[in-house]
């Protein structure tokens, strides 16, 4: 499995986003469109009322500016534009309300529309990954701990929402509109020196904002993540083993290593908070020396009489407030690499190619038969063999007992009868056919494993035996459930087949889980039955019972039952052990 070692570039993790969610890219150009409409017309709203406090007071004889006798210089003709001459109060205020009602509608938008792009996004994304995920298991759930694949579906989706919520608008509001702005500014003024320092001065500081600590904030978010995955693994298996815990008193170990975990997150995100620290200082000084320098540069013009001193506040403050798009990118340029390094580490579990591999055979018809030749099986290179060179065989129709001590390979061998893993050498095979050569789906249609710890989802008891036959009847249901003996328990409770199990089934027995989990199988009608250890929580009496109904359930079916008591061996044709 790869992991968050894998290396992708912004660029190809951008592309990866944007071809995920390629059916919302549509509102969310719409989105930026309203924000670069939205800052354009802040721009005008407040050049135009710094202007008309300047042209008014002018008129009054409050303040006293160079006289203007110059034929005006921009590109609307030899008048003064009405925009830098003194005005009517209602005109000014008429102005200024209706901009202000129109930015509220476009930023109305840009919110709708970044948010349900982001949104839709996070649902786009969550399909995907569990889409990609769905033939990787079980084999990843060996892989990778529980805590971690949680946080990769859960949490690093939710990251990955700043990518489309808070950084495709401003990034394109931070490119466009110092043009448009400055575009705005040579119509009125005519001074492409002007323009041109306002255009470099913002791009200056997008270049100096995205490249001052670049690396550090990658590594620190990719840190922060690692961080942060360390804490929900160990608060999984806190919550999980909760009673181990308490009954061996390990609690003191578990709150040292949880503590330790916290820290490792708060040291990590200490770099993160210097580089937005950073970030603000080049957003605040880079926004002053702009101020400076159009000042320094146009105050000889209205001094000469070239521009009047309206101008030059509308100047001044319409540049001061087109500063928020590079604002804009500033608040995301730090947090967008937690977006980056959750959707790398979404992507590296998304690329892994099936495990196992799909062929595009079928099995055969008729009954099944098992059998491992020479297979040899470690889990990691590192590792002990846990099989060695091991040769095994149940024939079609015979029940047969796998012996064997713990730790010894037996549950190792039964999960390849369903593909589960492949062997490292040696074939496996059922019905005389390679599994490497059968489709997994029409495999595992017809060979059903069903292991000593079996999953209950949080619905009811009709809700988890339809799992494999969503259209059976309750009299099918009933009749599954006397098969496993659990039939007269079940009517006992309040709700019969709509009683609630609970998360994980904790609201039912061990030994009513284990037979749910028969009842199930049984009701598939599989061709091949394994079992693992699948009677370990009833008694002898009870177990023997319950193997005995589902031979009488299955009668053609070939099943191959893992298990340590001896006692229950009655009525089994063969016996393998494997020490």
């Amino acid at each position: 499995m790869n992991t968050m070692e894998t290396k992708y570039s912004r660029w190809d993790l951008t592309r990866w986003m944007f071809a995920q969610t390629r059916p919302v890219l549509l509102p969310l150009l719409a989105s930026a469109t309203a924000r670069v409409a939205d800052q354009l017309l802040g721009v005008v709203m407040l050049a135009f009322a710094a202007a008309q406090v300047v042209a008014q007071l002018s008129d009054m004889g409050i303040i006293t500016a160079p006289a203007y006798d110059s034929p005006w210089p921009g590109v609307l003709g030899p008048q003064t534009p009405w925009f830098f001459a003194a005005q009517p109060l209602w005109v000014v205020l008429s102005f200024l309300a209706g901009i202000a009602v129109v930015k509220a509608f476009l930023r109305y938008l840009e919110q709708f529309c970044g948010h349900f792009v982001a949104f839709k996004a996070l649902e786009l994304l969550r399909r995907e990954a569990f889409v990609r995920l769905y033939p990787q298991a079980p084999a990843i759930l060996g892989q990778s701990r529980a805590g971690d694949l949680l946080v990769r579906l859960t949490r690093d989706i939710d990251r990955i929402e700043v990518f489309f919520a808070h950084t495709f608008a401003p990034a394109v509001s931070a490119l466009v509109l110092p043009w448009l702005t400055a575009l705005l500014l040579w119509i009125t003024t005519g001074s492409t020196s002007l323009a041109f320092l306002l255009v470099a001065l913002n791009y200056l500081s997008l270049i100096l904002i995205l490249v001052l600590g670049r690396g550090t904030s990658q590594e620190g978010s990719l840190k922060t993540l690692a961080a942060r995955q360390q804490v929900a693994t160990i608060s999984a298996d806190v919550l999980g083993g909760k009673n181990e815990i308490n009954a061996y008193g390990l609690w003191p170990e578990f709150a040292t290593a949880l503590g330790k975990a916290r820290e490792e997150v708060h040291d990590a995100t200490k770099s993160t908070h210097l580089q937005v620290s950073l970030r603000r200082g080049v957003t605040l000084g880079m926004m002053l020396l702009q101020a400076f320098v159009l000042t320094f540069v146009a105050y000889p013009l209205v001094y000469d009489g070239a521009l009047p001193a309206a101008a030059l506040a509308a100047i001044l403050a319409g540049s001061m407030r087109g500063w928020e798009s590079v604002r804009g990118v500033e608040d995301f340029s730090t947090f967008l690499e937690n977006s980056f390094a959750a959707a790398a580490r979404l992507r590296s579990l998304t690329s892994n190619p099936p495990v196992p591999s799909s062929a595009s055979g079928t099995l055969p018809a008729g009954d099944l038969d098992l059998r491992a030749e020479a297979v040899t099986f470690a889990y990691a290179e590192e590792t002990p063999k846990v099989l060695d060179q091991v040769d095994f065989s149940a024939p079609a129709g015979s029940w047969t007992a796998l012996l064997g001590r713990t730790g010894g390979g037996k549950s190792t061998l039964a999960k390849m009868f369903v593909r589960y893993d492949d062997p490292q050498s040696g074939r496996v095979l059922v019905g005389g056919k390679d599994l490497k050569e059968v489709d997994v789906d029409d495999l595992r249609q017809q060979v059903l494993y069903v292991p000593q710890r079996t999953h209950l989802f949080a619905g009811t008891i009709a809700e988890n035996l339809r799992l494999v036959a969503p259209d059976a009847s309750e009299a099918e249901l009933w009749q599954v459930l006397k098969v496993v003996g659990l039939a007269t328990e079940v009517e006992a409770m309040p709700h019969g087949l709509e009683t609630k199990v609970g998360t994980k089934g904790e609201d039912v027995s061990g030994g009513q889980r284990q037979r749910l989990a028969l009842a199930r199988a049984v009701l598939a009608s599989p061709k091949v039955l394994i079992m693992d250890e699948a009677t370990a929580h009833l008694p002898t009496s009870s177990a023997l019972q319950v193997r005995a109904a589902i031979r009488q359930a299955l009668p053609t079916a070939t099943i191959l039952e893992i298990t340590h008591r001896k006692d229950e061996l009655v009525g089994v044709d063969h016996i393998v052990s494997l020490d």
